[in-house]
C-alpha cells in the first residue's frame, strides 16, 4: 500500500468520526389526547342601537333603518324632551343642541351625507352638520 493510499484511509476514518452522529435510542414522547371543545350555538346580536354610547362611537354595524328618518328623529327628539319642529328651528338654544347632535350622528351612521343631514335639520351649511357629528374639541 502506498503512503498516499494510507493517508487517504486515515482521513476517511477521521471524517467518519467527525461527521457521523452516533446512533442513540429514541426517547418516547407521550402525546396528550386531543381536547374536544363543544361549539356554542350562535346567538344573534341584539337589535342595533341608534344612539351613541360615547361621542363618535356607534354600536352595531351600518344597517338600514327599520323605519324612516323622520320617525327616528322624532323619537330621539322626544327622548331629549323637545319636538322635531323645535330642533329644526334656526335658533341656537342649548336645550335643542344635544338632540340635533344625536340625530345628526344617527343619520351619518346610516350613510347620509353632511349636506343632506344639514337640509334635513333645517340648515343650509354642511359644515354645521360636520360640527354636530364630530363634536366639540
Amino acid at each position: 500500500m502506498s503512503a498516499l493510499q494510507e493517508l487517504r484511509g486515515r482521513y476517511a476514518d477521521v471524517r467518519r468520526r467527525l461527521y457521523t452522529v452516533p446512533a442513540r435510542p429514541m426517547r418516547r414522547v407521550e402525546i396528550p389526547p386531543a381536547v374536544v371543545v363543544e361549539a356554542k350555538p350562535y346567538v344573534p346580536p341584539p337589535t342595533p342601537l341608534y344612539r351613541a354610547t360615547v361621542k363618535n362611537e356607534w354600536q352595531g354595524p351600518l344597517l338600514p333603518m327599520p323605519f324612516g328618518p323622520e320617525k327616528m328623529a322624532r323619537q330621539i327628539a322626544a327622548e331629549h324632551g323637545v319636538t322635531l319642529e323645535e330642533v329644526r328651528e334656526p335658533g341656537r338654544k342649548q336645550k335643542f343642541v344635544p338632540a340635533r347632535e344625536e340625530i345628526a350622528r344617527a343619520l351619518r351612521s346610516r350613510g347620509w351625507s353632511f349636506p343632506r343631514i344639514a337640509r334635513f335639520l333645517g340648515r343650509t351649511d354642511h359644515t354645521t352638520a360636520i360640527h354636530w357629528v364630530r363634536g366639540r374639541k
